[in-house]
């Protein structure tokens, strides 16, 4: 009977599981990912031009940092360890707290934060030093998320 009752559970509790199988290909616009990519590791984006967010997010490094804590503008150090991004479109919430429910919220963290990049919006928004291309680019893919 106990065996029977632990298999039940186990049924159970597996078909409630969050977790999904991340899939072996995905769909992507590629003028999208460019435009990601030269974001990405752009440092303009920090309020003294140091900091983008290969800063923390070492691609070399399992998409994460070697780090015990990470550190941002001014060399000011945070009290947390930057997570991997590898895979994190999959993830089911954003940061090690999960305080965001997607990549589209997550984003604004880390640049509005004062110890990391410390920028703020109308900083961004006045930003000059982006060729034409890149604000047409941004505007065009991700205008509708802000």
């Amino acid at each position: 009977m106990m065996k029977y009752v632990i298999g039940i559970f186990l049924f159970l509790t597996l078909q409630a599981e969050p977790i999904s199988p991340i899939p072996l290909h995905v769909k992507y616009n590629v003028k999208k990912a460019e435009l990601g990519k030269e974001l990405f590791f752009d440092p303009q984006f920090s309020q003294d031009g140091t900091i983008s967010c290969a800063s923390c997010h070492d691609l070399f490094n399992g998409g994460g940092d070697a780090r015990v804590v990470s550190v941002g503008v001014g060399k000011k150090v945070g009290n947390i360890q930057a997570p991997t991004l590898f895979n994190s479109l999959f993830n089911f919430k954003q940061f090690w707290n999960g305080r965001a429910k997607d990549l589209y919220e997550q984003a604004n963290g880390p640049i509005h934060n004062p110890v990391e990049m410390s920028m703020s919006t109308s900083l961004i928004e006045k930003s000059s030093m982006h060729p034409k291309s890149t604000k047409k680019n941004f505007t065009r893919f991700f205008i509708h998320t802000l």
